[in-house]
């Protein structure tokens, strides 16, 4: 789905916007048991829920890594 906005400078933009269909349910489930033990590992050795997801954005299961980095960009 394409989201368009208006800038109060009246300048128009359009960006992708993930909507349900986009996301592939079953196979992120299968990633999921990797993703959480990845990020156990970082949190459990004194890393922050930031670093953690950050760590699966960049060397997680890739359906993951996307939706994660994906996150990570809209953020910056």
């Amino acid at each position: 789905m394409i989201q368009e906005s208006v800038h109060r400078t009246g300048r128009r933009t359009e960006k992708k916007v993930r909507t349900a269909r986009d996301i592939k349910v079953p196979p992120l489930l299968n990633e999921g048991p990797e993703v959480v033990g990845m990020m156990t590992v970082v949190i459990g050795n004194g890393g922050s829920l930031d670093v953690a997801v950050r760590n699966v954005a960049d060397s997680g299961p890739a359906l993951s890594a996307e939706m994660l980095c994906a996150q990570h960009e809209q953020n910056l």
